[in-house]
């Protein structure tokens, strides 16, 4: 068997590319049901209880077989007419994480627990409450994280 041909695998700099093979490692990621095939609902609240505050909580989930499946928690600020998204808690990319984003710089995402493929829903459902508790509860310190990069 004769030695590989590395320099047909080398990139436009010299370096080896990565290639994707077929029966790769890369463990499987967890994905929700079908959007279809849940019972899909948002709303708007707010955490402080007065209705006309600025602040606000859009919340999304899908629900498959009683379990809540997938859902994105987000903070909303309304500063002089326009939405501002301060943090979120979501399940996206197989895993539940925060995002808490600032004005003049980058977003700080966070992973809370990678969702395993076989019990993905159970984790999902009970991740939810903590999400939306977690959300409710710390929304005033998101806010002044955010502001504090504003000025």
């Amino acid at each position: 068997m004769s030695k590989p041909d590395w320099s047909a695998f080398k990139g436009a700099k010299g370096r080896i590319r990565r290639l994707r093979i077929l029966g790769s490692t890369e463990k499987p990621m967890y994905k929700p049901p079908p959007e279809e095939e849940c019972h899909c609902e948002t709303f708007v609240f707010h955490p402080t209880g007065r209705e006309n505050d600025p602040i606000k909580l859009h919340v999304r989930f899908m629900q498959y077989q009683g379990k809540i499946v997938d859902f994105s928690i987000n903070q909303v600020f309304v500063l002089d007419g326009i939405s501002h998204d301060i943090a979120r808690i979501d399940t996206a990319h197989g895993t539940i994480h925060r995002h808490q984003f600032f004005p003049r710089r980058q977003q700080v995402r966070t992973v809370i627990t990678e969702i395993p493929v076989d019990d993905g829903w159970n984790v999902v459902d009970k991740g939810y409450d903590n999400a939306l508790d977690v959300m409710q509860d710390e929304w005033d310190d998101n806010l002044r994280r955010w502001n504090s990069d504003r000025a």
